[in-house]
């Protein structure tokens, strides 16, 4: 995964083309039923929802939620990676918006995305049903996010939010 990951961003997409593929490949990796990639509005001390697996067109690049704030939030204020197995909601850091049905899911892993030693933003693993994210794997899951993670460091000077669109095939 890291291979390919590195292919995509040294390669000549765009930076929404980069968040698409990247995406994908968190999702095919993964088996997950939907990936969200926030990015940090550091004025703004707020994270924005930059792509989606699944169709979130009217929320990308509007839907934000304050550093701290939820697990996607702690997550980035405590560069840490929080895994969920079941019953994600009912963690006490939890925050729901009703305009994301993955809210509604059962598993749930959100990774910090570092870029020379500083986060930048958080991508987020769901699963409808639960889902064991074994705490070996989580290491793993903070290394690849972290090696993506450096062109998508100034986003709102270089790129626009991404609608990923469709799950790809397994």
């Amino acid at each position: 995964m890291l291979h390919r990951i590195s292919a995509i961003v040294s390669s000549n997409l765009s930076v929404d083309e980069m968040l698409g593929e990247v995406i994908a490949l968190a999702a095919r990796a993964t088996s997950c039923d939907a990936c969200l990639a926030y990015l940090i509005d550091r004025p703004a001390g707020e994270l924005v929802l930059q792509a989606s697996l699944l169709p979130h067109a009217g929320d990308l690049g509007s839907l934000r939620i304050k550093i701290g704030e939820g697990v996607s939030g702690w997550v980035v204020a405590n560069n840490s990676v929080v895994a969920l197995a079941s019953n994600a909601a009912r963690d006490p850091r939890f925050k729901r918006f009703r305009e994301l049905v993955e809210d509604t899911y059962e598993a749930f892993l959100s990774a910090p995305l570092v870029n020379a030693g500083e986060v930048i933003g958080v991508v987020n693993i769901h699963h409808r049903e639960s889902h064991a994210h074994t705490a070996r794997r989580s290491p793993r899951w903070r290394s690849s996010a972290s090696s993506w993670a450096w062109p998508f460091r100034n986003p709102y000077s270089r790129n626009r939010p991404r609608n990923c669109g469709k799950k790809p095939s397994r």
